[in-house]
């Protein structure tokens, strides 16, 4: 089976913060919403090899503000008809204020309702 037979409706989800990522684990699992998790860019990367997202929620500030880079890393596994959807996070938003993104930012701390309204 190659990459483009496995497309999926399914999220990834790439967040550092264990205690974040566990929280949205549990928010995806209450909204009934398909998803990998990845503490990182390299499980992340590995996830996509195997599997075309639909959607990314992507944490900006990765180790070296690495967020960017790892969409456009994950965007090029994906045949080129299909680009995932992202929606980033970020708990430094001043650093992202020139910043051009492909997607929404959603700054950190936020309410979960804040996260249905862009996933749900």
């Amino acid at each position: 089976m190659n990459l483009e037979e496995r497309t999926s409706n399914k999220w990834l989800v790439v967040e550092d913060w264990k205690p974040l990522r566990d929280a949205l684990e549990h928010t995806f699992i209450d909204l009934k919403l398909s998803a990998d998790f990845a503490p990182g860019q390299h499980e992340a990367l590995s996830f996509a090899r195997n599997t075309l997202y639909a959607k990314l929620l992507i944490d900006l500030h990765l180790g070296m503000d690495r967020g960017r880079e790892l969409y456009k890393e994950i965007r090029s596994l994906h045949p080129r008809h299909v680009h995932p959807a992202v929606i980033y996070m970020t708990g430094k938003p001043e650093q992202c204020a020139d910043l051009p993104l492909e997607g929404p930012l959603l700054i950190k701390p936020f309410r979960f309702k804040e996260l249905h309204a862009l996933v749900g």
